[in-house]
């Protein structure tokens, strides 16, 4: 039997080849990436400017630059190489000065929910918000709306 469908294969393969060729060939489509697609990777990947990043999906086999992955909200952002170091910066900063265990319940949420229904969901994010209440940066961050300034968090 194990013949039978390797024959099979090998001629459904041969009778499709040349439709993909030739789709690909017309649309322009994949000979680009022909030898990555057929697994021959590059020991130094070329880097251009457009397509610096590519993501192979793997469970369609189809190639993303990283632009395409920011329009379709794969990733939230696309950086330069030189932008990078100063973007983590001030991004670590922000998280850094924010209200940092209202960030650290909220992460725990997130990472809960995914493997839990929805009441559950809901009593831990009541549970999160006690906490939350409790602490000294979510009396400054009321202190600051009521008094219409920046909150200074502290982290406690």
């Amino acid at each position: 039997m194990y013949l039978a469908y390797s024959l099979l294969a090998l001629v459904v393969f041969i009778v499709v080849s040349p439709y993909f060729l030739y789709q690909a060939i017309r649309h322009k489509k994949y000979i680009g990436s022909l030898r990555q697609r057929l697994g021959f990777l590059p020991i130094t990947f070329n880097i251009d400017a457009e397509e610096s990043i590519w993501i192979h999906a793997v469970s369609v086999g189809e190639a993303l630059t990283a632009r395409e992955a920011e329009r379709l909200g794969l990733v939230n952002r696309v950086l330069e190489d030189e932008e990078l170091t100063k973007t983590a910066r001030e991004w670590a900063e922000r998280l850094a000065t924010g209200p940092t265990r209202a960030l650290a319940l909220t992460k725990q949420l997130v990472n809960a929910s995914l493997d839990s229904d929805r009441a559950t969901a809901f009593a831990a994010e009541a549970a999160a918000q006690e906490i939350n209440m409790t602490t000294r940066d979510a009396q400054e961050g009321v202190a600051s709306f009521v008094e219409r300034r920046s909150a200074e968090y502290r982290g406690r």
